[in-house]
């Protein structure tokens, strides 16, 4: 990602680094894609070193892709865009897996070390989503829970 980081007229830049992260996201960036990525990285590269004074004085990753955004340049270097957006991304999505990670360390500790897969999922999702389960009341809660069917069957 720090490759992309436009300090220094792109001091960081490298391309080898760039593709090999891009291919990561096979969903997004196809053989062809990846082919078209390595162009327009070059000329991209070029184009915001030498002509475009706006790349100048840029800070981070996040005011390239502002700076891409306003004067349309996310629509000539799609490729580059979307590679921005998706760095841009990939520090909430690696916190959003650290933290179910380690809810389920917390859930599934050596007393529980035999609970269900679906047990399991249910309480990570209250776990992780305990903001939303905050608004709802405990009533409600017990009432849904006593209109279901019994779950284990009576010998």
């Amino acid at each position: 990602m720090a490759n992309l980081n436009p300090v220094d007229s792109f001091a960081n830049f490298d391309e080898n680094r760039l593709m090999k992260l891009a291919g990561y996201y096979k969903s997004e960036f196809g053989d062809n894609q990846l082919r078209d990525l390595s162009y327009q990285l070059d000329s991209f590269i070029v184009y915001a070193r030498q002509c475009d004074s706006k790349f100048l004085n840029l800070k981070g990753i996040k005011d390239l892709a502002i700076v891409m955004a306003k004067i349309k340049l996310d629509q000539t270097w799609s490729l580059v865009h979307l590679l921005v957006k998706l760095t841009l991304i990939l520090h909430a999505a690696t916190a959003s897996v650290e933290r179910a990670f380690s809810s389920m360390k917390l859930i599934k500790n050596d007393l529980r070390n035999r609970v269900g897969e679906e047990f399991l999922n249910g309480c990570l999702v209250c776990k992780i989503e305990r903001k939303v389960f905050a608004t709802i009341s405990n009533d409600a809660i017990m009432d849904r829970f006593q209109r279901m069917k019994p779950r284990r069957v009576q010998l």
